[in-house]
C-alpha cells in the first residue's frame, strides 16, 4: 500500500562535519519533536540504541567542536511505537533521518552539508506535524541555509515528480516513495516548489528580495538572509484538494522565476555514471535552467580548514 511521506531537507553551506554539529541537531530534534522520537542511530546502518546514555554523550559532545573527517554520513531511525514488536519480525518504523557531509563530487565541486528526514504520515494525528514545523523553523533560525524544504509526497504529488532526478518509485503497492535532492541537482534546477520552501541568499540573489517578500503564497516570513514561503494554509491541502493546490503552485513558480524549476521538455539526466558509460555530456549548470551560484560552499570549506588544527 502506498504510504504518504513527509520529506524534510536542509542544505547548509558549511561543508565539514563536526561531532558537535550532529550532536546539537539530534538534541534539538529530540527536545522539539515528541511524537516521532529517534530510536536507533549509526554511522551508516542505524543499529545502535538511542537511549539515555547516548543522549548524555550527545550533551558532552555538543560542547566540543571536534572535527570528524571519518563521519561522512550519520543515520537514525524513528520507530512507530503503536506497532508492537513481533517475534522474529522487524519493527515497523515511521521513518528515518540522515546527516551527510560528503565533501565533493568527482569534478571537485563542493557539496552542501545536508540534513534530511522522511516520516510516513497520513495526517491522521499519529505524528504532530506542528512539532515538525516548529523544528524546521528552529533549525533555520539557528543555522544558515542555502535552501530547505518540507514536501508531502502523496500519490498524486508523486506523479509530478516522476522522471526528476530526486525521486524514485517502482510502482509496486508495497513500495514507498523516496525523495533525496542533492547539491548536484540544485546546480541544474529546482525539482519543484514544495509546500514549505526556504530560499537562502543564493536564491534571494536569483529571484530578487522584493519578489520573494511579496510572493502570492499563504505566508511569507523572513528568516536570516532568506525567505520562508508556505504555499497554502494546511499541508493536507495536497491531499484534500490537489487540483487547486497544483494551480497555486504553478502560479507561484511562474511568478518567482519559471526557468529556475525543472520541466520535462527541457530536462535531462544528471546520472554521472550513465553519462560516462553512454558517452554523453551533461549540460553545464546554468546553461539550460537558471540557477544560483553557491559561492558560500567554497568559503565554508576554507573556514572549516582554518579551524582544524
Amino acid at each position: 500500500m502506498f504510504k504518504n511521506t513527509i520529506f524534510m531537507q536542509f542544505f547548509l553551506p558549511d561543508t565539514e562535519l563536526f561531532i558537535s554539529d550532529f550532536s546539537k541537531m539530534l538534541l534539538e530534534y529530540d527536545s522539539i519533536v515528541t511524537t516521532a522520537k529517534p530510536t536507533h542511530w549509526g554511522l551508516y546502518e542505524p543499529v545502535r540504541r538511542f537511549d539515555e546514555d547516548f543522549l548524555k554523550k550527545l550533551h558532552e559532545e555538543a560542547a566540543e567542536d571536534e572535527f570528524a573527517p571519518e563521519l561522512q554520513t550519520l543515520n537514525w531511525k524513528i520507530r512507530n511505537w503503536k506497532i508492537k514488536k513481533v517475534k522474529k519480525q522487524p519493527w515497523d518504523f515511521l521513518g528515518n533521518g540522515w546527516f551527510s557531509a560528503a565533501r565533493m563530487l568527482v569534478d571537485d565541486s563542493p557539496l552542501h552539508m545536508m540534513e534530511g528526514l522522511a516520516i510516513k504520515d497520513d495526517m491522521s494525528g499519529d505524528v504532530d506535524f506542528s512539532e515538525l514545523y516548529a523544528y524546521f523553523k528552529y533549525r533555520l533560525q539557528h543555522n544558515q541555509a542555502d535552501y530547505a524544504f518540507i514536501e508531502y509526497m502523496t500519490r498524486q504529488r508523486l506523479m509530478d515528480y516522476l522522471g526528476i532526478n530526486c525521486c524514485t518509485y517502482n510502482g509496486e503497492e508495497t513500495e514507498e516513495p523516496n525523495m533525496y535532492v542533492t547539491t548536484h541537482e540544485l546546480r541544474h534546477w529546482l525539482p519543484n516548489l514544495p509546500w514549505l520552501a526556504y530560499f537562502g541568499r543564493p536564491y534571494v540573489e536569483l529571484f530578487g528580495e522584493e519578489k520573494l517578500a511579496n510572493a502570492p503564497v499563504y505566508r511569507v516570513e523572513k528568516i536570516g538572509e532568506g525567505y520562508l514561503l508556505q504555499l497554502t494554509e494546511h499541508i493536507a491541502d495536497m491531499e484534500t484538494d490537489y487540483p487547486s493546490y497544483r494551480v497555486k503552485e504553478q502560479e507561484v513558480k511562474a511568478y518567482l522565476h519559471p526557468n529556475a524549476f525543472y520541466n520535462r521538455e527541457k530536462g535531462y539526466s544528471l546520472d554521472i555514471l550513465k553519462a560516462h558509460l553512454e558517452k554523453y555530456t551533461i549540460p553545464q549548470p546554468g546553461s539550460v535552467f537558471d540557477t544560483p551560484n553557491f559561492t558560500e560552499l567554497r568559503q565554508g570549506l576554507l573556514r572549516r580548514e582554518q579551524q582544524t588544527p
